[in-house]
């Protein structure tokens, strides 16, 4: 099969996946109605909460979106074949969240665009006011990951890269993507390990994405925060 042929079928594969991630209810985590709120049933009803694009993301460059247009802008990237794409913009959509949760322990957020913080500053003042520190790790790998393919015109994605995005998760959090892929890849008769490397690392995407979303409820009052038998946020 040509490069060209195998790119076209991966990308029908993540779309097919993508879709029932979206829609499919949820078995495991059955407080919550669909297995895109993988992370802490993470779910948030949509509202019209508006969202500022902190970095260029093709064309657009500091934009508004509601929180509806945003998640769709996500998915729409996911199911791109261009790895580039999906591998930079993913962090770019991370770091958006970031923001937010950051803003909204805030008193005055806006002192905070003057002093040019890097993504990992980010991360680092996200644990600062709330955020769990087991999330501190796969946040780090999905920058690092970022950064190769940002600055190496060589750079390759591959099992490699989509092993180190999941092994930096904690256990609890291993077991709810494991649980959620291998729902997800049971169509196909393989393990959630067994999936093409990116469909790995986009199901990982999302589980970190709705860890944050999870805890700027939890920040907000629309959700309340786990009890130990629940993994915290």
């Amino acid at each position: 099969m040509s490069t060209l042929a195998e790119g076209i079928d991966g990308n029908r594969r993540r779309s097919r996946l993508l879709r029932r991630l979206r829609t499919v209810r949820n078995p495991v985590l059955c407080e919550h109605e669909r297995l895109r709120d993988a992370m802490d049933c993470a779910y948030t009803p949509y509202s019209q909460k508006t969202f500022r694009i902190c970095k260029q993301i093709g064309s657009l460059k500091v934009t508004l979106m509601t929180e509806e247009e945003f998640e769709r802008e996500l998915f729409r990237t996911l199911e791109n074949n261009d790895t580039l794409a999906i591998v930079v913009k993913s962090a770019i959509f991370i770091e958006t969240e970031i923001i937010e949760l950051i803003n909204g322990a805030m008193h005055n957020p806006s002192a905070l665009n003057g002093l040019d913080l890097t993504y990992h500053q980010r991360c680092g003042l996200a644990i600062a006011v709330g955020l769990n520190q087991r999330f501190s790790k796969p946040l780090k790998a999905i920058g690092t990951i970022r950064n190769k393919f940002a600055h190496r015109v060589d750079a390759q994605f591959g099992k490699d890269q989509a092993d180190n995005l999941y092994d930096a998760f904690d256990p609890v959090d291993k077991s709810i993507i494991n649980k959620v892929g291998s729902h997800l890849a049971k169509h196909r008769n393989k393990p959630f390990s067994k999936l093409d490397p990116m469909e790995r690392f986009v199901i990982c995407v999302i589980a970190l994405r709705a860890a944050i979303v999870y805890a700027q409820g939890v920040q907000s009052g629309k959700h309340v925060q786990p009890s130990e038998q629940s993994p915290p946020v």
